[in-house]
């Protein structure tokens, strides 16, 4: 219910107004929800995470090494449906990650 509700916020909102220690604790805590998510839950948390993402664009650089090494551990994981949203979550965030130097 949280990670919709960001999104909903980010996405009407826009990230301009976030300073860096509300981004900081942002994507911390999208990141931990992320590892700790339920089957049930998936497809709102990848949204949010694309979301967030998209929305804050240049600003997500620190965090994107801890980022792909979420999703390399989710591609690592034996279970199909993890890596088939690693592989999504790829694909909402992409366009960031190719733009970010």
């Amino acid at each position: 219910m949280v990670m919709e509700t960001i999104e909903k916020v980010v996405a009407s909102l826009g990230a301009s107004d976030i300073d860096a220690c509300l981004e900081e604790l942002l994507i911390d805590g999208i990141l931990y929800a992320s590892q700790e998510q339920t089957s049930d839950d998936a497809n709102v948390m990848l949204n949010g995470f694309g979301t967030v993402v998209n929305a804050l664009g240049q600003r997500v650089k620190p965090y994107l090494p801890q980022i792909c090494g979420m999703i390399k551990w989710r591609l690592n994981n034996k279970i199909a449906k993890v890596r088939q949203q690693a592989a999504d979550l790829i694909s909402r965030i992409a366009v960031v990650m190719k733009k970010v130097p």
